[in-house]
This record gives C-alpha cells, structure tokens and sequence, in this order.
C-alpha cells in the first residue's frame, strides 16, 4: 500500500437525471400577433435563481429559427404566438418557475404545466411553477411542457347602414368616439384604419363602410356618438354585438375583454297619406261616374246637331 493514500471524489450528474423544458407561447383565438412576450424562468427550490444558460427556438411547424439563444440576466426569453422553446439538459428534482413578465395591456395569461413532476403544479394569476422528478422517475426522454396562452386584445367596429326612401346612401355621418382604459385615463383611437381616419376622436362613416379599430387595452371603455340633427328626418337606432335593437344616439361598452361590434342604423322614410282614397273612395267613384256621364250627353248632342246640319 503506497505510503500517501488518499481518496478521490467525483461529482457528477447522471444522464439519467436531466430532463428538458420546453416552453409554448399560444393565443387562446389561434391568432398570430407579430408582439413579443419576454418569459421569465427561475430555478431553484427556496432560493430561485433566473436561468441564464441556452436554448433553442422553434416556430410552430417544428422548424429551427435561433440555436443556442441566451436568456437575459433575469432569466428572460422572448416568444412570438406559435413560438416554442426548448432549454436542455435541467437536473431532475429541480423547482421550475415560469412567468410572463409583460402582456401588452392584454388579460392575464393562463399557465398549464405537464410532463414527469413530483405532484400538481402550482398555478398563481402571474405565473406557474412545478418540481421536476428525480432519476429514473423521469422516465425516457423527460420533457416538462409549459404552455403560456394570451388572449386578444378587444377591438372596436363601429358600422352604418342608411335605410329608407329617403335615406341618402351617399352622405357622410360624422361619429365621435372616446376611449379610455381601465384606469380611467384617455386612450387615444386616432389614426388611419383602411380606408377612414379618426382625427381628434371624429370620423365619418357612410352607408355600408365599417371602422375597425384593433386591439385596444383589455378592460377599455368605448364611448361612440352619431352626430345628426333632429330636424333632418332620420331616426336613429343602434345595436351592440347584435343585441336589441336602441333609438339612441350615443352608445357606450364597458370594461371590454373582447371584441364588440357597434351598428347604426339611420332611416328616413316619405309617408304617402293613402287615408283620402280610402276614407273618400265611394265620392270619388261617383264624381268619375258624373263626368264619364256629362262627357257622354255631350258628345251626343254634338252628334244631333250635326245630323240636322246635314239634313
């Protein structure tokens, strides 16, 4: 035996006990927004840690779109609706914290966590968070699965239709609209949206055209407002989202979480009086008799006198 023995410890991790995280961005409409969403993950049981390492970008075909990206100081990653991402190679029994730092004025997002975890994942409003098994527990090829699903942001259309025999389909009606978020502060609608701009909040709207204004804060009030004068004949009504039908001029929606759909409708009619033919109609009939009969004994006696004449 060598006079100076001594003992050598190895650390290691077992292949065994890794597993990968893969981390979903979806919207709960199956839209594809161009905005980006920085995702925070932290790691650690007691002490959370952000993860600073690599990891791989997907789009949602599967196809690679950036290898070996790093996530921020803070532990952030950046995904786009339909973006997946995938961080290899954790140590299994490890606390797994995900959450959506920013959402764009949107609702809240919605957590789901799957994959081998050593019980329930934790869900809070702002984020979710599981404990990963150990070992061979993990199984064959480990994968815990979270999916971060956004929802859209409400959007307004206001439309108008003009009906009527003396609707003019041609005419511009000039609408004011105001917004504001959930806050209560001012939301500004102005801009350019297809073919009608909104300036100062007014825009003018014609038979059969529609504004659409997209994406507007979650929980925004809208208040739209026809301007059109009584004296002009037209009676107004207005629906929201297809409801029942009001005679108002000024519609508001109210902490909206969706998409609302605002019609109006102008009708301006010319009222023939069908009374006097109907109330009259036994005179009248007598009068045209008395003048068919007067034309009759008149042109008899115009053919008497001709016939003496020739005689």
């Amino acid at each position: 035996v060598d006079n100076n023995p001594y003992v050598v410890f190895k650390n290691s991790v077992s292949v065994d006990n890794k597993f990968n995280l893969r981390i979903d961005k979806e919207m709960s409409d199956g839209s594809r927004p161009d905005a980006e969403f920085p995702i925070q993950v932290l790691l650690g049981l007691e002490d959370k840690k952000p993860y600073t390492g690599t990891y791989n970008l997907y789009d949602e075909n599967g196809g690679l779109i950036g290898e070996n990206q790093t996530a921020s100081e803070e532990g952030i990653l950046t995904l786009k609706a339909g973006q997946y991402a995938i961080i290899r190679g954790l140590m299994g029994g490890n606390k797994i914290t995900v959450q959506e730092t920013e959402y764009g004025g949107r609702k809240a997002p919605g957590y789901t966590m799957t994959g081998p975890l050593a019980g329930e994942p934790v869900v809070t409003e702002n984020n979710i968070s599981g404990i990963a098994k150990e070992g061979k527990d993990l199984g064959d090829n480990p994968e815990v699965k979270v999916t971060i699903t956004n929802y859209p942001l409400p959007g307004l259309t206001v439309s108008k239709t003009v009906s009527g025999n003396m609707g003019d389909r041609n005419r511009e009606f000039d609408f004011t609209v105001q917004a504001q978020n959930s806050e209560g502060q001012p939301v500004s609608v102005n801009g350019t949206y297809g073919d009608i701009v909104v300036r100062d909040g007014q825009f003018k709207l014609k038979h059969g055209q529609s504004l659409v204004i997209p994406e507007l804060p979650y929980g925004v009030t809208c208040t739209v407002t026809e301007s059109i004068l009584e004296e002009e004949g037209y009676t107004t009504t207005v629906k929201v989202n297809n409801g029942g039908e009001m005679n108002s001029k000024t519609v508001t929606v109210e902490n909206m979480d969706t998409a609302a759909v605002i019609d109006f409708t102008n009708t301006k009619k010319l009222n023939v009086p069908t009374g006097i033919f109907t109330d009259n109609l036994p005179y009248l009939m007598m009068l045209a008799m008395a003048a068919i009969g007067l034309t009759g004994f008149g042109r008899s006696r115009k053919r008497v006198k001709k016939s003496r004449d020739d005689d």
